[in-house]
């Protein structure tokens, strides 16, 4: 990372004034701890440059990213980036800080080119987000495998609702006592064979059970009997219990 930085470079940088006189100005105020370089054309034939560990924070920070090519996200532009990777986040998702954070490192990884030092991309990312660089790394990993994730769109009245892989919302479904018809992958009972599975037969299946009030009441009450509402207390109160904590 480059320590060393005029006045000239710094003017209008976050927490610096917008002008060179004004920056001199602040960092004889501020004590701010400088040398002098050669530089042809300038004063004396030197330029004076300022070191960024006597730089406000803030200033700090604007300059690590602006070097690791790390680029303000709002949310457009992050909405942008996700469509262009082609990447479904749920509202829950876009506004978690953590995830804000990987998409920021893997936007800059990614408009970095192999041969313009990614090494030292990575150790500016991680140096600004306090992680090892293989936290780092493992971040953009994460990023890049919800490419390969299943989403559900569903409509809700006039809502459009994208929901990820039934995996992830059986057993909330179950709490809620609805009637559900969800894969194998997610522990469903009764499983149909590849060698009689066709869309004819899940779209009769499917409207069948959907057309019996009888049947999809069944079904509501044996997924309140498997589903535990309480299960997030239960297991906080068995790890209290391991920890030998009182309640």
């Amino acid at each position: 990372m480059k320590e060393w930085h005029s006045a000239k470079e710094l003017a209008g940088t976050t927490g610096i004034p917008g002008t060179k006189s004004g920056v001199v100005r602040k960092a004889r105020n501020e004590h701010w701890t400088f040398r002098d370089v050669p530089a042809p054309g300038g004063p004396g034939g030197k330029r004076r440059e300022y070191h960024i560990s006597s730089l406000p924070e803030a200033t700090r920070i604007a300059l690590l990213e602006a070097e690791a090519g790390i680029v303000a996200m709002d949310a457009e532009t992050m909405q942008e980036y996700l469509s262009s990777r082609k990447i479904s986040l749920s509202p829950a998702e876009l506004s978690d800080p953590v995830w804000q954070a990987k998409i920021a490192c893997a936007q800059a990884f990614n408009n970095c080119p192999a041969y313009k030092g990614r090494e030292r991309l990575l150790d500016n990312l991680a140096t600004k987000y306090n992680k090892s660089k293989l936290q780092i790394r493992r971040w953009i990993d994460d990023v890049d495998k919800l490419r390969a994730r299943t989403v559900h769109r569903i409509t809700l009245g006039e809502e459009r609702v994208e929901l990820p892989e039934s995996s992830s919302f059986t057993p909330e479904a179950l709490a809620c006592g609805l009637p559900t018809i969800t894969s194998d992958k997610s522990g469903a009972a009764e499983v149909i064979t590849d060698d009689d599975l066709s869309a004819d037969l899940i779209t009769e299946s499917v409207n069948r059970i959907l057309g019996d009030g009888a049947t999809l009441e069944k079904m509501a009450a044996a997924s309140l009997t498997l589903a535990r509402p309480d299960a997030a207390a239960d297991i906080a109160e068995e790890v209290l219990k391991f920890a030998g904590a009182p309640k």
